[in-house]
């Protein structure tokens, strides 16, 4: 009985850690996979050390399957950097971006990647002990991430490049590079608070800056609003920092920064990029005088307010590229969202445009269109706008300085441009609303609303494993090119489980929209490289008083298909390159938890992977803890355990120990 009650009390953590792992099939981050040496410390780099400026590693994905029985890639990718104040191990991570293609075929000379299999390897140089390395000369595949990063006194922003093969897409490639700082040393005084909007796929990111929370007192604080492009293949190993000298604002790194913006009177937007014709890509801005400012360099700017179509007053929020444009000759278009004319000031409206390839992109004036969100849309279970009083309200709070970009999802399906966004009702709460647009015909419809169904599987044979909260409180949404919509969001699993944050696919079928759960929190995954396991303990979504800088947004999404994947199921896992999420992840490292910010970027996995009979407690690997979890169920008379195998009764805990010691 002693023996029996010890089980027993194993299996209310052993278990209850097993079904989280079901719930939210794979969840979000871990980053640099690594953990401190000795066990409890924090590996975090530092924003100032000249080593920290450029680190390239291995980052080797985890598989997990996602609640349709896909299988996901979730790759730890990037940890925020260490925070100054030692009551916080990191900084937070602010607005992210993710390139919407991928380059393909990239070669450069031979790099060294440092890679590791043990607890405590890594790239930190005093909390990490050595790692080995392997050489690279290029990458088959090659996108882009980026992270905005704020501590209680500082601000920055992080980008990085990250390269694979085709034909072995678990094994990452990163080069993580520090793009910008707030202040030039640890301990002076901040010149600029940093903010991001987007990268490409060759590692140019587009950044903001601004001397918001910076002292009066510090001379060289910068000036006016600015935006810049960084070149992260470029960065030297200096910290880059800002000032302003003689009424003009300076970047340090100068042969990896250009101003396109500076000094600027007219409160900016965080910038997103477009693709130029030849050399480094254009920032695409938007700024509260509702102007489009387009260009490459500051001397080829254009400036423009014949962006806005007639339908609207004025732009709102941060713009959204894709560069998968409906019209011929087009290099993209811009989405946002907007105050529809009809109703005065009410930002009800999203807004699209197109831009034509050159240096600078130009407008399209024919393109420019304008969707007023339509009285009473409805969809089975959910009204919205019955009165008229739903906005498009996520651009509110430090959104349009802060970013993330965009608040409005911009693709495609087949024949239609697509685009998506949060409509918020006072009554009936947050929903995201779809237009799909075929000609001049504007569809409107509903992807997710509080209390829509997560399910087992498509319909009709996918049962319901839980719903979407209510009040639903839900991230930015992103599209892909056959229609289907991503996002983060709230979710109440069935049972007794605690509500929990989730990383969703809506998947536009004929029948419309069923919502498949790719992540959420509260799962543990066993990180390949680090030798431990970490928890998703959060999915950055809100903040005190809005959506989160940090929250999933449309920019965060990598639109175009991977080579060789290529589909046009919308139900398909391929159906788009992949996504980037931010989270708070906490390792056991030998019983002592370690927490960290990290950035995740969650790819296709391909056809899914047979189950481990012996992974027991489902956290992606073989171990003692398998045993404990399968023995408390046993005596718990849970089906899988007493019928373990097809052998009932005692039998099946002799076909579990088989199964365990030959490792599945």
């Amino acid at each position: 009985m002693a023996n029996d009650r010890g089980i027993r009390g194993a299996r209310g953590v052993l278990i209850a850690a097993g079904v989280a792992a079901g719930l939210c099939a794979a969840c979000s981050a871990l980053a640099q996979d690594s953990v401190a040496q000795p066990p409890g410390g924090n590996d975090a780099l530092s924003v100032y050390a000249s080593t920290s400026q450029r680190v390239r590693y291995v980052v080797d994905a985890a598989s997990a399957g996602t609640s349709w029985g896909n299988t996901v890639l979730v790759a730890p990718v990037l940890k925020a950097s260490r925070e100054i104040d030692p009551q916080f191990r990191t900084m937070i991570l602010g607005s992210g971006a993710m390139s919407p293609m991928y380059a393909s075929n990239i070669s450069f000379a031979s790099r060294n990647y440092s890679v590791w299999t043990e607890p405590g390897q890594g790239v930190h140089p005093t909390a990490n002990s050595a790692p080995g390395t392997v050489a690279r000369t290029g990458h088959e595949v090659q996108f882009g991430i980026a992270a905005s990063e704020f501590g209680l006194v500082r601000s920055g922003a992080l980008a990085a490049v990250i390269g694979f093969d085709s034909g072995a897409p678990t094994r990452l490639y990163v080069e993580r590079v520090m793009a910008l700082a707030s202040r030039a040393s640890e301990g002076g005084d901040d010149t600029a608070t940093i903010s991001l909007g987007a990268v490409d796929a060759l590692g140019f990111a587009a950044l903001r800056a601004d001397n918001f929370n910076t002292s009066p007192s510090t001379a060289t604080r910068v000036l006016g609003d600015s935006i810049l492009r960084i070149n992260a293949a470029a960065r030297s190993n200096a910290v880059n920092s800002l000032a302003a000298f003689g009424g003009t604002n300076f970047v340090s790194d100068v042969g990896s920064s250009t101003f396109l913006i500076s000094n600027e009177a007219t409160p900016t937007n965080t910038p997103t990029l477009a693709p130029a014709l030849s050399g480094a890509p254009a920032a695409v801005v938007f700024d509260l005088a509702s102007r489009l400012r387009t260009g490459s360099a500051s001397a080829n700017l254009s400036t423009t307010t014949s962006h806005l179509d007639s339908g609207v007053a004025g732009h709102r929020g941060n713009p959204t590229f894709s560069p998968f444009a409906m019209l011929p000759g087009s290099s993209g278009h811009v989405g946002a969202v907007a105050s529809a004319a009809r109703v005065g000031t009410k930002t009800s409206a999203l807004h699209v445009f197109d831009l034509a390839p050159g240096t600078p992109p130009m407008l399209v004036a024919s393109s420019r269109r304008s969707y007023p969100l339509p009285l009473s849309l409805s969809t089975p279970g959910f009204l919205t706008n019955p009165t008229g009083n739903a906005e498009f309200r996520q651009y509110h709070s430090q959104a349009t300085f802060r970013g993330g970009n965009g608040q409005v999802g911009l693709g495609a399906a087949p024949g239609a441009r697509v685009m998506a966004a949060v409509a918020s009702d006072p009554t009936q709460g947050e929903s995201i609303v779809v237009v799909r647009i075929n000609g001049e015909t504007p569809q409107w419809s509903i992807a997710a609303f509080p209390g829509k169904a997560v399910l087992s599987g498509a319909p009709p044979a996918g049962a319901a494993i839980g719903t979407l909260s209510f009040p639903m409180q839900v991230s930015a949404p992103a599209v892909d090119l056959l229609g289907n919509i991503y996002f983060v969001a709230s979710w109440q699993p069935s049972g007794a489980v605690p509500a929990r944050r989730g990383v969703f696919k809506a998947v536009n079928l004929p029948s419309g929209y069923a919502l498949e759960l790719l992540l959420s929190t509260g799962q543990q995954v066993a990180g390949p490289n680090s030798g431990r396991t970490y928890t998703i303990a959060d999915l950055a979504l809100r903040d005190s008083d809005s959506i989160a800088s940090g929250a999933f947004h449309a920019q965060q999404l990598l639109q175009q298909q991977l080579p060789g994947r290529t589909t046009t199921d919308p139900a398909s896992i391929n159906a788009a390159g992949g996504m980037s999420v931010h989270a708070v992840i906490e390792y056991d490292n030998g019983g002592q938890i370690e927490a960290y910010d990290a950035a995740l970027v969650i790819l296709p996995g391909g056809a899914p992977t047979p189950p481990c009979a012996a992974d027991f407690d489902g956290n992606g690997q073989v171990q003692v803890a398998d045993i404990f979890a399968f023995l408390s169920a046993w005596f718990a008379n849970e089906p899988a355990a007493i019928n373990f195998g097809g052998t009932p009764g005692v039998p099946a805990i002799f076909a579990f120990l088989a199964a365990w010691f030959a490792g599945c």
